[in-house]
Parts: C-alpha cells; sequence; structure tokens
C-alpha cells in the first residue's frame, strides 16, 4: 500500500473522535454567539452630534461576532464534512474489519492487541494481515485509490 495513502487513512482514524469533539465545541460556540448577538443592544439615536472618529462600539461588536460566527460555521462545515468522509470509510467495512481499525487507531488501549486476538479468535499475523486488508479498503473509500 502507498505509505502516503496509508498515512493519511491512519491519520483520519486518529483524529475521528477529536474531530467530533471539535464539532461539539464549535457548535457551542456559535450558539453562544448567536445568543450574545440578540442581547447587544442596538445603539442609541438621539440628536447629539457624533464628535471625533470614535468607532461605534457597539457597531465594532456587533461586527466581530458576525465575523466570529462565519468563521465558526466554516470550520465546523470543514470538520463535518471531515467526519462524514471518516464515517463513509467505515461504513463500506464489515463488522470485523472496523472493530479491528477501530481498536487500533480510534480507540487504542494498552493490551488491544492480544485481547482483540482472543476476541477474533485469530493468531497475531492474521489480525495484522486483517488490519491491512481493511485500512486498504478505508483508503479506497475515502480517497478513491484503487491501485494501491
Amino acid at each position: 500500500m502507498s505509505n502516503n495513502w496509508c498515512t493519511f487513512s491512519i491519520q483520519r482514524l486518529k483524529d475521528y473522535n477529536d474531530r467530533i469533539s471539535a464539532a461539539e465545541n464549535l457548535k457551542e460556540q456559535i450558539e453562544s454567539l448567536e445568543y450574545k448577538f440578540t442581547n447587544i443592544r442596538a445603539a442609541t439615536t438621539d440628536s447629539t452630534p457624533v464628535q471625533g472618529g470614535n468607532d461605534n462600539k457597539r457597531e465594532q461588536m456587533l461586527i466581530s461576532n458576525i465575523s466570529m460566527r462565519e468563521e465558526l460555521k466554516n470550520n465546523l462545515n470543514i470538520i463535518q464534512h471531515e467526519i462524514n468522509i471518516t464515517e463513509k470509510g467505515l461504513q463500506a467495512l464489515s463488522k470485523t474489519e472496523r472493530t479491528i481499525l477501530t481498536r487500533f487507531y480510534i480507540n487504542k488501549t494498552k493490551g488491544f492487541v492480544d485481547r482483540l486476538c482472543d476476541e477474533l479468535y485469530i493468531s497475531k499475523p492474521e489480525l495484522y494481515r486483517q488490519k491491512d486488508k481493511a485500512l486498504k479498503k478505508f483508503t479506497m473509500v475515502c480517497y478513491g485509490i484503487v491501485e494501491l
């Protein structure tokens, strides 16, 4: 398998949980900014002329809030797109393949190889062969690579 695509696939799997957490955090930040936006009071209007060139602080807060929300929404769209690609790659795998890649890269714990061999009733060499096969399939689905 091509080292670059293999490396990309492994990193995609390792980043999966962090991306899910990031998406949740971004949603909360956007929600908070939307709440603050609705509570920023409108500028007062009276007959007092504006002197000096001082910017209106409320207007600056509104602009800053809008800008930050748009940036966070763009980041959220990118993260959600990455999550969707990973999930489609995982959905293309059999239950056993998904379990193997999940244990190797997404939810790796100490001693997982021996436990996985016991659960699947296979040897370590067979586990690693199946892992490589599953990773190849995952890479093909995520990146469209046919010849690895």
